[in-house]
C-alpha cells in the first residue's frame, strides 16, 4: 500500500494517511525496527490498559524506513485549538490537566521504569560536567518511586480532541512512575519550549504563564501535592532533556534550571 498525503511531523517521524480509518507514523531515515516494534508494543500495553489511545495495528517497513500503522484519531490537536484560540487558553490547560490525571490513575507492571529511563538519559548527556552528572543522579536516587502511566512527553501536540473526546497519542516514551515526574516534565515543556515560527513563538510567550498556572491548579485539585515535591523533579527532569540533541538556545535554559535545583 503506498502512503498518502503527510499529516504532521516532528523530529524523529513523519505521520501520513494510511488507507480506511488508519495513519502511519513512519520513523526518519536511520532509525531502527527494534524503535518501531518498541513503540507499536508499549502502544498496545496503554492501549489495554483504558487509557484512550489509538490502538497500534502492525509495524512495516516504506521506502526503506520503519513505521507504525495506527488507527486514525478525527480531530486536531489540542496546541492546534489553542493556536486558533489562545484566548481560551485557561480552559485548554484544565483539560491537558484532567486528561493526565486520569492517565496517571491506571498502572501496567510490564511498562518500563520510569527511574531507569531518566538515569540512562542523564548518563548520555555529551558534555556535562561531572559533578553536575554526578548531582543531578544522585537528586534523582532520593525521589519517590511510583507505578502510574507517565506519558514522558505529555503536552497539548500529543492530544488529539477527537468528537467524543481527547485522546492521547505517541507513547514511544511512556514509563511506570512517579505522576510528579512526568506533571515536571509537561511544566518543564511549557517553560522552555520554542518554536521555530516567530508569529508561533509569541502566542506562546503570552499565553505559555497563564496556561502553566491553570494547568497547575486544576492538576492540584485532582491530585494534591506540596510544590516542593514538585520542585525536586525539575533538575533530573530538565538534565534528561538534554539528552534529546536540542537547539543551543534551549539547551541553555535548561542547563540553568538543573544548576538553580541543585543543592549547591
Amino acid at each position: 500500500m503506498m502512503k498518502g498525503r503527510r499529516i504532521s511531523e516532528g523530529r524523529t517521524a513523519e505521520v501520513f494517511a494510511w488507507g480506511d480509518g488508519q495513519v502511519l507514523k513512519l520513523y526518519r531515515a536511520g532509525w531502527r525496527r527494534e524503535e518501531a516494534e518498541r513503540e507499536a508494543f508499549l502502544a498496545g500495553i496503554v492501549h489495554a490498559g483504558s487509557v484512550r489511545t489509538p490502538a497500534a495495528i502492525d509495524v512495516v517497513e516504506v521506502e526503506d524506513r520503519h513505521g507504525v500503522i495506527f488507527e486514525r484519531i478525527e480531530g486536531p490537536t489540542m496546541l492546534a485549538a489553542l493556536q486558533a484560540r489562545p484566548y481560551q487558553a485557561a480552559a485548554f490547560a484544565r483539560m491537558l490537566a484532567d486528561v493526565q490525571a486520569e492517565m496517571h490513575s491506571h498502572t501496567n507492571p510490564n511498562l518500563p521504569s520510569q527511574r531507569e529511563r531518566l538515569r540512562r538519559s542523564i548518563a548520555a548527556v555529551a558534555g556535562m560536567p561531572d559533578e553536575i552528572r554526578t548531582a543531578v543522579l544522585a537528586a534523582l536516587d532520593q525521589m519517590p518511586d511510583g507505578d502510574a502511566f507517565c506519558h514522558g512527553d505529555f503536552h497539548p501536540g500529543n492530544v488529539i480532541l477527537a468528537p467524543d473526546g481527547p485522546v492521547i497519542i505517541d507513547w514511544v516514551d511512556v514509563t511506570r512512575g512517579n505522576p510528579l515526574a512526568d506533571v515536571a516534565r509537561t511544566v518543564l515543556l511549557a517553560r522552555v519550549a520554542r518554536p521555530a515560527d516567530i508569529v508561533l513563538r509569541l502566542l506562546i510567550t503570552l499565553v505559555q504563564r497563564r496556561f502553566r498556572a491553570a494547568y497547575l491548579r486544576r492538576y492540584a485539585e485532582l491530585r494534591p501535592f506540596a510544590a516542593a515535591e514538585l520542585e525536586a523533579w525539575e533538575a533530573p527532569v530538565a538534565a534528561a532533556r538534554l539528552a534529546e540533541g536540542l537547539e543551543t538556545a534551549e539547551n541553555g535554559r535548561l542547563i540553568r534550571i538543573v544548576k538553580s535545583r541543585l543543592p549547591y
